[in-house]
């Protein structure tokens, strides 16, 4: 016997006194509906799982490097306050595109050194919070560095300065990025897409035809000779 009938006699029941019954035919009509269906189903939760992006935005250039304007790319505006993040997890968020790792690290220097300048230019910068403490590996701040922290903070934001210096930092920081399809991340969710309807439909005909169905007909006929 070959290997495909092996198969086909493994998944489907076939017995000579039940080929001309009724109740059988409705059986094999009953599975290949409730199999596509089932491939359907599943195909339709399949897809709702997935939330991935194929489109891709690549970050080429920050606004504060020197060839900025001469690289080819969609400019998108960062966020006011950018997250830095600590050690190496660092990010900045621009409408939706993540920068991280060493292009951020790389971006967090420029952008300090001209915020730094920006303070200084508004003179913002003799209210530095730094000028409160002393470095320091642990430990509580006392009660008056808490204190001299809010006197500086509470005084950058009255300063008449502070609305302009704002209106800046928000020009500071912007990204150009070219967009793309990340056709492997598209072609791994397609094969889920199709594999897994494909092993549910399988499981489905194995579990109704050669267990379920095959169990009735030992119980009402016995044992195939």
């Amino acid at each position: 016997m070959r290997i495909k009938d092996k198969i086909l006699n493994v998944l489907f029941v076939n017995r000579p006194e039940i080929a001309n019954k009724w109740w059988h035919r409705l059986f094999k009509v009953l599975l290949v509906t409730s199999t596509i269906l089932v491939f359907a189903v599943t195909i339709l939760i399949v897809v709702d799982s997935y939330n991935h992006i194929w489109i891709t935005n690549k970050p080429v250039a920050f606004s504060l490097e020197s060839d900025y304007q001469k690289v080819k790319g969609k400019e998108i505006p960062c966020e006011e306050t950018l997250n830095f993040g600590d050690g190496d997890r660092l990010i900045i968020k621009c409408e939706g595109v993540v920068i991280s790792s060493q292009d951020a690290k790389k971006y967090k220097e420029l952008y300090v050194i001209a915020n730094n300048n920006l303070e200084k230019q508004f003179g913002l910068d003799k209210y530095s919070i730094t000028k409160c403490s002393q470095p320091r590996v642990n430990g509580e701040l006392s009660t008056e560095e808490i204190s001299c922290i809010r006197e500086n903070l509470d005084a950058w934001h009255a300063d008449p300065n502070y609305s302009k210096y704002q209106e800046e930092v928000k020009k500071l920081a912007h990204i150009k990025v070219v967009r793309g399809i990340d056709f492997a991340l598209m072609l791994k969710d397609i094969g889920m897409w199709l594999l897994t309807p494909i092993l549910s439909s399988l499981i489905w005909i194995i579990l109704m035809s050669s267990v379920v169905y095959r169990t009735v007909l030992y119980i009402i006929y016995g044992k195939q000779k």
